[in-house]
């Protein structure tokens, strides 16, 4: 049975982008990921940031650690009003995360890890710990 001439046409550029990508050579790449701080939190928490990605090759969640005390910072901002009166602020301060850079190496071809972090984004958890609770 015959397709019709897009499909086929659409079917056709698939095949040539998949050959062009076996085709292409393979380089040597580091990926750093670096978690350096966090901000914007609704409380003030003990958090930590881990993730776990495939394409590494890692089987364990990658962490940022120790956990840190992510707080507000206070402002005082002086408003003239009728009686004079002081407001306090709030404003969230950022925090920077310890031990926050990794680093993998992949032996890849270009497009296919292109299509790769494209199609499969790196996720990261931000989680908080109790400072009372025992370590995992």
């Amino acid at each position: 049975m015959a397709q019709p001439a897009s499909a086929q046409s659409a079917s056709g550029a698939m095949d040539a982008a998949a050959a062009s990508e076996s085709l292409a050579p393979v380089h040597h790449f580091r990926v750093g990921v670096d978690l350096r701080s966090i901000r914007e939190l609704n409380t003030p928490s003990n958090v930590f940031a881990r993730f776990v990605y495939p394409l590494f090759d890692i089987h364990a969640p990658i962490s940022t650690r120790p956990p840190v005390e992510v707080r507000y910072s206070h402002m005082l901002l002086w408003f003239l009003v009728l009686n004079y009166m002081c407001y306090q602020v709030q404003r969230q301060a950022e925090t920077l995360l310890p031990n926050s850079f990794s680093a993998f190496d992949l032996n890849a071809a270009e497009p296919q890890l292109a299509r790769v972090f494209s199609m499969d984004p790196l996720l990261i958890e931000v989680l908080h710990r109790d400072k009372m609770a025992k370590d995992m």
